[in-house]
């Protein structure tokens, strides 16, 4: 780890592994802090022609002046790889005092650079009944279906999604 292991996130884990586009492979780790109030974000790449997974090292996305919009910090973190970026949601954080904490639920974020930083999504949206139901939600979980809909189950409700410019490709 390049950083100090009480760093690793302990809350709301969910990760994510994929490839680049020049090859290399990559794996996240997102969560929140044990308190709850700081977001965690980890990361490894590497080229599968010089290293093994297990020979990269962690690299710890902390909160820094050089990053503007970093990973911000929701309940129940949900990130996976749409149309050509990442894309995170979640519960809205209960942490009202943190600048970085997102209220109401129904953002989404998306990175363009492999989880560097997080800017919310401009065209895409949750459904306001959605957002509703799961702003007190217990359970927030997603799936993505042939790279096109996003499925969401909230506490026992199923929505089903997609962004329409991914299904003309």
């Amino acid at each position: 780890l390049d950083e100090d292991a009480s760093k690793l996130p302990v809350q709301d884990i969910t990760f994510l592994t994929f490839s680049q586009k020049n090859g290399n492979d990559r794996l996240l780790i997102v969560g929140k802090s044990a308190d709850g109030k700081q977001a965690r974000l980890w990361s490894k790449s590497w080229s599968t022609l010089t290293e093994t997974e297990q020979q990269a090292g962690w690299v710890y996305y902390s909160e820094n002046d050089a990053v503007k919009d970093t990973f911000p910090l929701l309940n129940q973190s949900n990130v996976m790889r749409y149309n050509g970026s990442i894309l995170l949601f979640g519960g809205a954080s209960q942490d009202t005092d943190s600048e970085k904490a997102v209220k109401p639920l129904g953002k989404l974020f998306q990175s363009q650079d492999y989880g560097i930083t997080w800017q919310e999504h401009t065209e895409m949206t949750l459904d306001s009944r959605m957002t509703t139901s799961a702003s007190e939600a217990e359970f927030i979980t997603a799936a993505l279906q042939d790279d096109k809909y996003i499925w969401v189950l909230v506490d026992g409700q199923l929505w089903r999604g997609r962004f329409n410019g991914v299904s003309f490709e």
